[in-house]
């Protein structure tokens, strides 16, 4: 009876395990380095699922980088008062939740607005961007097959001039699934459960042999 149970419980755990998502993530050797060098201004287009089509661009020029999205896509900002329309892009750090809903105040940004959200701003006359200084995670939400996944991209960003650099990113495989910041694949509690009642029942089956 308890091998029957066992059995039983582990298939019951193997059922669930789709019901969580894994999480993608692609860690760069060498970051994307967002610098202009100069007058002109610069674009680096950048796809997420590696479908082929560029879901995110960023650009810059001597004294501005910023993130424009493509489609139906969006990122996490902090929205400016009204009557001013988005607002900055917010750096966020681990344990922040991303997802439908946004914790702070932030809010979602970007689908059919077709201009770049400010990552920072640097003049003569003062330097401006809530990402300005820091090295943290950008939120994103963008269509894969026409369902929502929910991600972040790993950026650092100069305090005192035009240059960041994309570390890498990750999103959650599961449509519709939030992900924390930072979060990285790793054994999930239900194949360490299934593992174990596995363990139990081959541990069971030796006892009764040595008996």
């Amino acid at each position: 009876m308890r091998r029957v149970c066992l059995y039983a419980f582990c298939m019951w755990l193997a059922a669930l395990s789709p019901a969580f998502a894994s999480i993608i993530v692609n860690w760069l050797d060498e970051p994307i380095t967002l610098f202009s060098g100069g007058m002109w201004s610069t674009q680096v287009p950048l796809d997420i699922d590696g479908s082929g089509v560029y879901d995110y661009v960023f650009g810059s020029d001597d004294s501005f980088l910023g993130l424009r999205s493509e489609g139906q896509n969006r990122y996490v900002i902090a929205p400016s008062p009204p009557p001013n329309i988005g607002g900055p892009i917010e750096p966020l750090y681990p344990d922040y939740e991303i997802g439908m809903s946004l914790a702070d105040g932030l809010m979602w940004f970007g689908a059919d607005h077709n201009h770049f959200s400010t990552l920072g701003v640097w003049l003569s006359s003062g330097s401006s961007g809530n990402f300005r200084g820091h090295h943290a995670y950008m939120g994103i939400e963008f269509i894969i097959d026409g369902n929502i996944h929910y991600g972040w991209i790993n950026l650092l960003v100069a305090e005192d001039f035009a240059y960041g650099e994309i570390h890498g990113w990750a999103y959650a495989s599961t449509s519709g699934m939030p992900i924390i910041a930072g979060a990285i694949p790793e054994p999930s509690t239900l194949v360490l459960l299934l593992a174990g009642g596995l363990g139990l029942l081959s541990f069971n089956r030796h006892s009764r042999n040595v008996r």
